[in-house]
């Protein structure tokens, strides 16, 4: 018999998309699927679409909570899942038939955590996605590179949820869960958290998933000063395993570190809010301004010359 996959989709705001996302797992090739649904305080549609499938489906189960963030609404499906491999998709995305099949069959050839490629928005005309799997072989110094893209490479997988595939054990015995705090990076956390647990990952070299970045409902896409700091503290705690359990990666990830304190800094001065350890922030951003994007050097370069032009560029070229 087949092992349970726990399929667990924390939802927000998602009226537009959660029915195409819940129809994408039905829809799978693999036979032995539960879906959690957790609503995270909508106040759209969602909930009424969610409780329609729930009562339709016996595979389908479903909570609500008040709006407490995704961090929570995940660790919701955690406690509620049931499955020997756990996996987290976003209720705006799509899976491709042959998603979780693929994943599980990759995963039970002895290994603990499974990464697979993805589209973004749509399949790609032309686009390079053979039936004969390529797969790869890594260790936990590959695995954490590749979520952490600190490395030159053709492995596209980065520190997303939902081109992975967990093992539920190792979750729950480690009572492994999102932190709460976090709005932004919270799941490059998660993803670095477990790697520290496991030994053998595998890289399957196909693209199972669509993700969608055109929901402007997304935190991404509305950033407020209160999420950008979030996601430098986010940074700052993954940075502390970085640099505590693989320092030959440390310098790497801090040319994505240093961008986001300057995503932060932007953002406050934008919304005329006040700068949280804005000592350190900017002392970090003056150690590490070679790593700096292109147009946020420009911005860096006015901030110590001139605020009042900074600030004017800001708000002009919404940067």
């Amino acid at each position: 018999m087949s092992s349970l996959v726990s399929v667990i989709i924390p939802v927000y705001q998602a009226e537009n998309y959660i029915i195409s996302c819940i129809k994408s797992v039905l829809n799978q090739s693999y036979p032995n699927i539960e879906i959690i649904l957790i609503d995270d305080g909508s106040d759209d549609e969602s909930f009424k679409k969610c409780q329609l499938y729930a009562n339709k489906f016996d595979n389908i189960f479903f909570f609500r909570q008040s709006n407490k963030g995704a961090s929570s609404a995940r660790n919701v499906g955690i406690a509620h899942a049931n499955g020997k491999y756990m996996y987290f998709m976003d209720s705006d995305d799509l899976m491709l038939k042959d998603c979780i099949s693929t994943a599980v069959t990759a995963i039970e050839k002895g290994y603990q955590l499974v990464f697979f490629d993805y589209y973004t928005n749509d399949i790609s005309v032309g686009a390079n996605n053979a039936s004969s799997l390529i797969t790869e072989n890594l260790n936990k110094i590959d695995g954490i590179k590749s979520v952490l893209d600190v490395q030159v490479s053709n492995i596209k997988v980065n520190g997303y949820l939902w081109n992975k595939l967990f093992v539920s054990s190792i979750i729950k015995k480690n009572n492994l869960e999102f932190n709460t705090k976090f709005k932004m990076w919270e799941d490059l956390l998660f993803c670095s958290k477990y790697i520290l647990l496991i030994d053998k990952i595998i890289y399957v070299n196909k693209k199972l998933y669509i993700y969608k970045n055109d929901n402007h409902n997304s935190i991404s896409r509305s950033l407020s000063t209160e999420s950008a700091y979030s996601w430098v503290k986010a940074g700052q705690a993954v940075g502390k395993i970085v640099s505590k359990y693989f320092p030959e990666q440390y310098a790497g990830f801090t040319s994505h570190l240093v961008n986001i304190y300057m995503t932060y800094l932007i953002t406050a001065i934008k919304n005329e809010d006040v700068i949280n350890d804005s000592e350190s922030i900017v002392n970090f951003i003056k150690c590490n301004k070679l790593k700096l994007r292109i147009k946020y050097k420009i911005i860096f370069v006015c901030l110590c010359l001139n605020c009042r032009i900074s600030s004017y560029l800001i708000r002009k070229y919404d940067l």
